[in-house]
Order: C-alpha cells, then structure tokens, then sequence
C-alpha cells in the first residue's frame, strides 16, 4: 500500500512539474522529493523500533543491557526502514519511465521481470548466506566480539538478508504496488487492470506453494512461502476493495461509512512509531482486574475486551490530535520538511478532503 501511495504522488508531482519544466529536470525534481520522503520514513524507523519501540520500552520494563541494545539495532532492519529504501528505489524507477514516456503496460511488464527476479533470488540468498556467513540468519548475534570489517559487511547487507523484512523478498511486494500506482495515478481502474492485478495475487498464491513444497511450508517471516502466501491475500483484498469501491463508484459512500477506521490511517505512522504507548493501557487493565494480560493468560472474550480498551484508547488520542490538525505528529513533520515551510502543515494534511470528503481515485476509465 506505501508503494501505491507513493506512486500515485510521483504521478501527480510529475504531472505538475511537467507543465513548468523540461522532462528532465521535472524528473529529478520528483526522484529528490520521493527519495527524501523514503529517507525521513528510514530515519523515524530509527527512532520507532531501535528507540521508542525497542530501547525504551526495555528500560520501561527494566530490559537488557543498553549498549548492547543499541549495537543489535545496527545489525536489523525493520518495516518502516524496508519501506523507506523501497520508496526511494521505487521513486527512482517510476521517475526514470515516466522521463523516458513509458506506457503503463511497459511498466507493468518491467515490475513483474523485476519481481519475479526478486523472489527468485530469495532461495538463493539464504543458501549463499548459511553457506558463507556466520550467524547470517542472526547478524546481530555476538556482533561485539567481531572485528570491524566483519560488523561493517554485515550492516551493508543487513537490508537484503534480514530475518524479518528483508528487501529480498519484500521489494516485489512494492513492485506490484508500482504497478497497482502508476495505473491508479492514471485513473484506469479498468477490467483489465482488475485482471492483471487478481493474476497477480493468483501467481505469488501458486508461487507460495511450490516453494512451499520444494523448500518447506517454513513460517519464518522471510520464508518464501509465507511472504507469497501473505502477499498474494494482500493483493487480491486490495484489488476486491478496488473493484467493490473505486470501480463500482461508490467511493463517496464507502468514505463516510469508513471515515471511524480512516481516522486512524491518518496518523497511521505516528501510530506504529509509538506502539509501545499502548503498553500504560495494557499495565492499568492488568493492575485492575488481576487477569495477567502480560503473561498471556487471558482467555478470548478477556482478550477481546483488551483489544477494544487498546482501540478506545488510540481513538481518544487521535480524535483529540484531529482539533490541532495532527500538529506534531510523524505525518505532519514529514510534510512540513518537505513543504519547506511554503505552507502550513496541517492544511497540506488536507485532514477535511481525506476524511471528510473523500473523492474516488478513479479519474477516467479506458478499456
């Protein structure tokens, strides 16, 4: 979904940078503003899981040694960092066709080489890695009695071979959504694009279990298996809402029903980055009912009271962020870098059109 927003706002910068500007310059305006945006997503990545999510929350629950705390985040990389280096990749391609005029057929069938390269490296990856690396599944492992060399080879291949959100395979994820935005940015949300976008879904769906059956139905979160398997449920949920929605035209509709889950999309970033606030709410319902939530002893109507607490409690926050237009948060630091101060924040947040007044993707059909 990040690689479909981020492409539909490389479309649209283009478009507008295009009517003022040579092709050229008008791309490396838009590659510079897309790879900015993917840094400052890497950068609160930093914060979120190695300082907010990881280190303090440790101290919080008096946890592991700091130092070496700090050293094993350099040796990982986590979604939102994931994002951010696949955002600036992305950007760069989608700059460079929409420069050289490509169709979005061309692009289509250069994102699917592309995926399909990107997955088919996965296997071969771990094998190169297990063979040649030690604690290659682990790299953060003993890290401290490694020379300097051995560290600095490890943080430089970290973002392809990392247990949990490796680029490889993870990239192929954002490049379908390279596909799925250059499409939208356009408007075509034909029956052809729906096609395309289910086959899509079906292929990692039948990719997932041949490698499953060839490699092993391995749960692991960069097993072959479980990304195509999740990825391919991912797309074809997407492409369902698409069609049910934006294709049918009932976007405006569908907005004013969703806008209670939309108002958390909003702050979607800030949200993920201060996870580990959700942690007071869990320690009072603890104290008070003595159920023993964080030793996983709830049973499931106990654990879904839990849960709603934990919504109740994000709402309040975000409903109450919502009358200072989100002032402060990652969203609104984002765009108030980016924006260079040529206009406010929380208007470019366009809070009272997202949310309020939502309009269908859909500019034009062409079959």
């Amino acid at each position: 979904m990040s690689a479909i927003g981020n492409t539909i706002s490389t479309r649209r910068q283009w478009n507008k940078n295009i009517e003022i500007m040579e092709k050229k310059p008008a791309a490396l305006k838009v590659f510079k503003n897309q790879a900015i945006r993917g840094f400052i997503i890497w950068v609160f990545g930093v914060i979120s899981e190695g300082l907010l999510n990881g280190l303090l929350l440790d101290v919080i629950l008096g946890e592991s040694d700091i130092g070496i705390r700090l050293g094993n985040e350099l040796f990982r990389i986590n979604v939102l960092q994931t994002v951010g280096i696949a955002t600036i990749i992305i950007s760069g391609i989608y700059a460079y066709c929409l420069y050289k005029g490509w169709s979005t057929k061309k692009i289509l069938i250069l994102s699917l080489t592309l995926s399909i390269i990107v997955l088919l490296l996965r296997p071969l990856v771990i094998e190169l890695g297990n063979a040649y690396m030690v604690d290659f599944r682990s790299p953060w492992n003993n890290w401290i009695n490694r020379d300097f060399w051995t560290n600095l080879t490890y943080i430089l291949i970290v973002p392809f071979i990392n247990r949990f959100t490796p680029l490889v395979p993870f990239f192929s994820l954002s490049l379908f959504g390279l596909i799925a935005g250059s499409y939208i940015g356009e408007g075509r949300i034909t029956k052809n694009f729906l096609k395309w976008s289910y086959l899509s879904a079906l292929f990692l769906f039948i990719t997932a279990i041949i490698s499953g059956l060839i490699l092993g139905f391995d749960l692991e979160g960069d097993s072959l298996f479980l990304f195509s398997f999740v990825a391919a449920g991912e797309i074809a949920i997407g492409t369902l809402i698409l069609q049910l929605v934006d294709y049918r035209g009932k976007a405006e509709k569908f907005g004013k029903k969703s806008i209670f889950f939309r108002r958390f999309n909003m702050l979607l970033l800030t949200i993920w980055c201060f996870q580990w606030v959700t942690i007071f709410p869990v320690l009072i319902f603890d104290a008070v009912t003595g159920w023993g939530a964080l030793d996983g002893k709830l049973n499931g109507y106990q654990l879904l009271l839990l849960l709603a607490i934990v919504v109740l409690f994000w709402y309040i926050i975000v409903r109450l962020w919502e009358k200072v237009e989100f002032k402060g948060s990652f969203e609104w630091l984002t765009i108030a870098i980016l924006s260079k101060g040529r206009a406010d924040a929380g208007d470019r947040l366009k809070i009272q059109e997202i949310l309020y007044n939502p309009e269908s993707i859909v500019i034009k059909e062409k079959d």
